[in-house]
């Protein structure tokens, strides 16, 4: 088997048992089928008591023929996004919930040429390595008087991309279409202050300006 066929092979099973770890399958469906969480049960006469008092407003309408579109969950967002054509894969776990309204905005993909490529291998990582996080977590204690989980995180860029065939304009190109996910954490979450982060600050501006 080709190397390059797999290698992202491994990718996305791994992407796969991510998923199946966090219980969070995004379900694909073809132009206008019907989502199978919209499909209402009739209880047939006969077949006992019908159960009363779990009635949905959506489920009254879906009762009239009306499909009600259910969003995804937020930890889905960048597995189920569609604006970069040239995407690997989503990033595993790429928002992070804290209790204070800060986004840190990082990157644990590699977007340097030659690297290794890198994915999250567990739910609970914030960055590429313990060190790293540590590092991060006594700054922010020293600073403020609180851990640093009590920040928000997410990965911008939130894919993963051929980082060996990128250019600083790919990157540039990749981190303003997925403003529209951070747009989204902010609205949701409230959000009052940013911190753009090593890797994320380098795709947005190049090299160049995050080192001044």
């Amino acid at each position: 088997m080709d190397k390059k066929i797999l290698s992202e092979l491994g990718r996305v099973l791994g992407d796969l048992r991510f998923l199946i770890q966090k219980k969070q399958i995004p379900i694909l469906q073809f132009s206008g089928e019907k989502p199978p969480e919209t499909t209402e049960l009739v209880w047939k006469e006969g077949w006992g008591q019908s159960l009363s008092g779990f009635q949905s407003d959506d489920l009254g309408l879906e009762a009239e023929g009306i499909q009600v579109r259910r969003s995804a969950k937020v930890a889905e967002r960048n597995f189920l996004c569609k604006l970069c054509n040239d995407r690997i894969s989503a990033v595993r776990n790429f928002l992070i919930k804290g209790r204070k309204p800060i986004l840190v905005l990082h990157y644990t993909g590699e977007i340097a040429p030659g690297r290794p490529a890198f994915s999250k291998t567990s739910p609970d990582q914030i960055f590429r390595t313990k060190e790293a996080e540590e590092l991060f977590g006594r700054m922010i204690q020293k600073q403020f008087g609180f851990s640093h989980r009590e920040f928000y995180y997410q990965e911008y860029p939130a894919c993963i991309f051929a980082h060996s065939k990128s250019k600083a304009d790919d990157w540039k190109i990749r981190t303003e279409k997925c403003e529209t996910q951070v747009k989204d954490t902010i609205e949701s979450e409230k959000i009052k202050g940013i911190i753009l982060l090593g890797t994320s600050a380098i795709a947005v501006y190049g090299k160049e300006k995050p080192s001044k």
